[in-house]
């Protein structure tokens, strides 16, 4: 080819690509035409000169479809959330809504810890959004297939409406303002009011592609791509439904994207793998994080968030320092005016002017529970003390001061509705909860260890060289002295109590490990039986061998412990005996036969209240109906607040009673 006519291809070539640019740009900056005013509640007017694109054609009817979803009528369910998967935050920054990973949708009607949040009837959400309409409040949620779900509460948070949005095509991003504007996979957005009914639906224009919805307020602005090149489209929305508003010049953006509250920038994630500022208006690019961070949000036109690793959130470029208060990323983390909203485990981490509040449950759980002889029940979760009221709620909080000069917080274990052991470090005293000003009894023994069984009394301590078992007289309201038992094993260090009722009359279960090689362990099973007599005797029940795994058996690892049921009991009128095993809580008759079985993960203990039906606790307190094992009342959570610091492992059970199906 001669040189002439490679210049003449290199020139075709170049012309070819200069056109493609062109059209790339032109995607996102058409030539003024006639302009389509903005809402002033939605943006700015559109200023002579910017470019706006060409208005698509009108879609066809609306293709979605409204099912309301019965609610059923029953008192608002207060439980521990799980690990938040999603957060959304009113714009006003007054009331929450999270999805958690248990499937559970739960509304903060305030964050000030005034009030508990309050389990929300819906789908398993992976994107939530939240809006008020007049007095109520609306969620809106996505499930992981796309499907479309408003639910609405009132301030309180009771569910009042649910209505299933059914859709031709899945979405994939939601966002509330102006009701819902939601992303389908298919480059159409959809906008509804807060009652489920379509306003209309917005096609991208030819050959764009809608990679990102981004809101703020009532504004909504779309990132689209074509031929490579982004820019911001402004929504515009009025009677006729969404039309395509003012576009900004091309920006050198892709992936998440956050609008200011003015709607005059856009925080994103850079082409360059950084996090940068653009202004919408002339598409200046302000970078502002050269690593991979993650754009969360702006509290105000000059304070963007980002949040990268080691947890090094930032003020862009108000101010430079590290933010205050706990962000995990734009879904579990809200950004209000002056601070944000965290979901951190079962918490709400709420900061403000740099001062950081947490919302949330002091006592997540009930280990063990008994009647109280003035009504209601005396609880605990071992390191908390409450009194509940017949409808399971905390009427009161007994203050037990540990040790003096200690701010440990001490293990407690009930004796009976009245007495209660405190155990801290090597320290076990006994306190009379009817007499707060009396001093507690120190018992007679001391070691790091002390486990109680009330069925029988019994109590072991666990001292440094030996182990001794008490027995407390309830009559007296004390602790015995210590008693020997006669075993033939070597010694009580890996004695474990139990309820005889549960065990075949043992009262404890003794496992002695020996090593018999690298990988052989010998292990000795001696049962503990209370004799007639009061004293106690040790039967050798079995003795068996186990595989280690050749370094050797620690000696605080039980092997061999009896598979027995966390609680048996029947019914005051001997006619049904219910039971906790296996993760199963099962109704039998007298004579063995199922009347129902559901799943009780969770459930520790329970207690027969009448011949009708019986109260369970663990990772909440429930009544259960013994006919049909329906869920008549449930708590799960107490001693609701704001607090000044973290709950120390703030996490829910890993099935609730108050969500178990």
């Amino acid at each position: 080819m001669s040189s002439r006519a490679v210049a003449a291809a290199v020139a075709v070539a170049a012309a070819v690509a200069a056109a493609a640019a062109l059209v790339a740009v032109e995607a996102c900056a058409a030539p003024p035409t006639t302009a389509l005013e903005i809402d002033p509640a939605g943006g700015e007017d559109v200023e002579p000169g910017v470019a706006v694109a060409a208005r698509v054609e009108p879609p066809p009817p609306s293709r979605y479809g409204a099912v309301w979803i019965p609610v059923p009528s029953t008192p608002p369910i207060h439980a521990v959330p799980a690990s938040a998967v999603a957060l959304a935050v009113t714009e006003d920054g007054r009331v929450a809504v999270t999805a958690d990973d248990r499937g559970c949708l739960r509304i903060w009607p305030t964050l000030d810890g005034t009030r508990e949040p309050v389990v929300v009837p819906g789908r398993r959400a992976v994107q939530v959004a939240l809006a008020r309409d007049g007095r109520d409040l609306v969620i809106g949620t996505l499930d992981a297939l796309g499907q479309l779900e408003l639910i609405r509460v009132t301030a309180a948070g009771v569910a009042i409406e649910r209505v299933d949005v059914d859709s031709p095509r899945p979405f994939v991003q939601l966002t509330a303002a102006r009701g819902f504007v939601a992303r389908r996979d298919d480059q159409v957005l959809a906008w509804f009011d807060p009652r489920g009914s379509a306003l209309g639906e917005l096609a991208a224009p030819t050959g764009e592609r809608v990679t990102e919805l981004a809101a703020r307020g009532d504004r909504v602005v779309a990132i689209v791509e074509r031929a490579g090149v982004h820019c911001a489209r402004k929504l515009a929305f009025g009677p006729e439904g969404p039309a395509w508003g003012a576009a900004s010049p091309p920006l050198a953006t892709v992936g998440h994207a956050a609008l200011s509250p003015r709607g005059t920038q856009l925080l994103a994630a850079s082409s360059d793998g950084g996090v940068s500022i653009f202004d919408l208006r002339s598409g200046r690019e302000m970078p502002i994080v050269d690593l991979p961070d993650h754009p969360v949000g702006f509290a105000a036109d000059d304070a963007a968030v980002t949040t990268g690793a080691g947890e090094e959130n930032r003020w862009i470029p108000a101010r430079g320092d590290l933010l205050a208060g706990p962000i995990q990323g734009d879904a579990t983390t809200a950004l209000t005016a002056n601070g944000h909203v965290t979901a951190v485990g079962s918490m709400l981490a709420i900061t403000a002017d740099d001062a950081t509040r947490w919302l949330g449950y002091r006592m997540t759980s009930v280990t063990d529970m008994v009647p109280s002889r003035g009504g209601g029940w005396l609880a605990t979760d071992a390191h908390a003390v409450v009194h509940l009221d017949a409808h399971f709620r905390a009427d009161h909080v007994y203050e037990l001061a540990p040790p003096e000069g200690d701010a440990a917080i001490p293990t407690y274990a009930l004796a009976d509705d009245r007495h209660v052991v405190a155990s801290l470090a090597d320290e076990h005293e006994l306190y009379d909860l009817a007499a707060p000003a009396a001093e507690p009894v120190e018992l007679p023994r001391r070691g790091t260890g002390f486990e109680l069984e009330r069925s029988t009394g019994l109590a072991i301590v666990r001292g440094p060289t030996k182990t001794e078992l008490l027995k407390y007289d309830p009559a007296a309201h004390a602790f015995g002295p210590p008693f020997a038992v006669w075993t033939q094993l070597d010694d009580l260090s890996h004695v474990h109590l139990v309820d005889p009722a549960l065990a075949h009359g043992a009262v404890a279960i003794d496992l002695e490990a020996h090593q018999d090689s690298d990988t052989l362990v010998h292990v000795d099973v001696a049962e503990l039986h209370l004799t007639a007599g009061g004293a106690l005797t040790a039967v050798h029940r079995d003795q068996h061998e186990v595989i280690s795994d050749g370094a050797g058996v620690d000696s605080s690892i039980d092997v061999g412990m009896p598979d027995l049921p966390r609680a048996r009991r029947t019914s005051p009128d001997g006619a049904l005996v219910a039971e906790l095993w296996h993760g199963r809580m099962t109704v039998r008759t007298a004579a063995g036969a199922v009347r129902w079985t559901r799943a009780s993960n969770d459930a520790a203990g329970l207690y027969w209240t009448d011949a009708s039906g019986f109260v369970v606790f663990g990772g909440g307190v429930a009544r259960i109906d013994a006919a049909s094992g329906a869920v008549q009342e449930c708590r799960c959570g107490w001693r609701f607040g704001s607090w000044a610091q973290a709950v120390p492992d703030s996490v829910a059970p890993d099935a609730s009673l108050c969500e178990a199906p």
